[in-house]
């Protein structure tokens, strides 16, 4: 057989077997971006969708996006280890006249140097149709990086007559709803402690912008803009105690408007708290979510007009932005109350308060709070108890430090709210456990043993 009949029997085999799921993460990025581009081919006017890897599937919420900002919205995020030029593609593929495209991209994803195998294997299960959209350098990269072992893996089971089985682990645990949206739960003790170390290993000698970044970003932008389209990039959530510099940073963000693409920073570098993040520096839970989504959506309002990408109703409305801004500004309102293994997210609306009510057993709210070795955390706390005469102690690993004794009634009637704060212990699990504990309760069935108008975390590394 002659080189080209062999190169062209070659080539058929590979576009039979294409489409058929390979297995692992990147079966999962192909199965998720069906979804997603299903649900933006579902509308008929300008949109706004966003794109990144893992950080935005887990960071950013479209549902509260088109809430807040009275668009639609699609969240069109995948996964890490996609590289720059598919990223590109999936926005020149599924832009519209009138739509606004984000990158919120992971720090590191700027400076990769060349495609990666996840790359081709989603283009395999998704039917090879990045291959066409890339420069000739590229497709030699493809070339080589892709995983021929895979490719035999789906060779054997298409002659075997298997069906891919989607296992019930990894990224497979996440359902993803209408607007591209993954239900997300809320962050474990192990999860916080993962996403902790997963924050220290980051470095800024990875913040940087490739040659290969730079020539398919400033190509893209071209291209949507001839084609009536805005990009904005902007920045991915991040665990709080991240150790990338704010000059890191600011660095790249330089390197990128040297090229042309403006680059838009978020409330606090959109670092969230640590009992919010999920299992790594860039992977919220659902509150954590919120709290970055908050923070895009200020600044999208900020930077562009909507007005023309809605047929009815108002955009970025007075009320809709004050509730995202308290969101937004959480560091001083937010705690990790645990249930059981899971940290639940409780936020507070500022000028208003939270009842924490009464179960059996149960003395008062208790919860962990994460406390990195080589810096100094206090929990800073308003508490009110609603019955006169009652006295709540603050415990910290089991051990009684404040105490306070509630016999002031203010002209309202309500007891007057005790405002103080306590230094937490360090340990080498980075774990203090602190318990709110009430000695009485009102004799009403549920009622509330108490209420926080404030509590919160600081922390300060050296």
């Amino acid at each position: 057989m002659s080189i080209l009949a062999l190169a062209a029997v070659s080539v058929g085999v590979v576009q039979l077997l294409s489409g058929r799921m390979v297995g692992g993460d990147g079966a999962w990025t192909s199965w998720s971006l069906d979804r997603k581009e299903e649900a933006a081919a579902q509308i008929d006017r300008p949109k706004l969708f966003f794109i990144s890897g893992s950080s935005g599937n887990f960071g950013y919420s479209a549902e509260q996006l088109s809430d807040a900002l009275g668009v639609d919205v699609v969240n069109m995020a995948s996964h890490a280890g996609l590289s720059v030029p598919y990223f590109a593609y999936l926005a020149t593929r599924n832009a519209e006249p009138g739509d606004v495209v984000v990158l919120p991209l992971e720090y590191e994803a700027y400076s990769r140097l060349e495609l990666t195998a996840h790359t081709t294997i989603v283009d395999f299960e998704r039917g090879l149709d990045v291959f066409g959209f890339l420069a000739l350098r590229e497709q030699l990269e493809y070339l080589r990086v892709f995983p021929v072992g895979e490719l035999l893996s789906v060779a054997g089971q298409f002659l075997a007559g298997e069906q891919f089985t989607p296992p019930n682990s990894g990224y497979w645990r996440y359902g993803v709803n209408t607007y591209g949206d993954l239900d997300l739960p809320e962050p474990t003790r192990n999860g916080a402690l993962k996403a902790l170390d997963s924050a220290r290993e980051a470095e800024d000698r990875r913040l940087y912008v490739s040659p290969q970044t730079a020539r398919y970003l400033t190509a893209l932008r071209d291209d949507l803009n001839s084609r009536g389209v805005q990009l904005i990039l902007t920045q991915p959530p991040l665990h709080e105690f991240a150790s990338l510099s704010d000059d890191g940073i600011r660095g790249l963000a330089s390197e990128l408007e040297a090229l042309g693409l403006e680059y838009h920073f978020l409330f606090n570098d959109n670092r969230i708290p640590a009992e919010m993040m999920l299992d790594s520096r860039y992977h919220t839970g659902a509150s954590g979510r919120r709290v970055a989504t908050a923070r895009l959506a200020l600044m999208l309002c900020d930077t562009v007009d909507f007005d023309a990408m809605t047929v009815e109703g108002e955009t970025c409305t007075a009320a809709k932005m004050d509730e995202q801004r308290a969101w937004s500004n959480s560091f001083g309102s937010m705690a990790g109350f645990a249930q059981e293994d899971s940290f639940t997210q409780i936020r507070y609306r500022p000028g208003g308060s939270a009842q924490l009510r009464r179960s059996a057993s149960y003395r008062g709210p208790d919860f962990d709070v994460v406390t990195p070795v080589g810096c100094s955390s206090a929990l800073f706390f308003q508490v009110r108890a609603d019955v006169q005469g009652a006295t709540i102690s603050v415990l910290i690993n089991g051990e009684q430090t404040l105490t306070h004794e509630f016999n002031e009634l203010l002209e309202s009637g309500v007891t007057r709210a005790w405002s103080d704060r306590v230094d937490l212990p360090v340990s080498n699990n980075e774990l203090v456990h602190v318990e709110f504990a009430a000695d009485r309760w009102s004799s009403q069935t549920n009622d509330a043993s108490m209420s926080f108008n404030q509590l919160y975390r600081e922390t300060r590394c050296d």
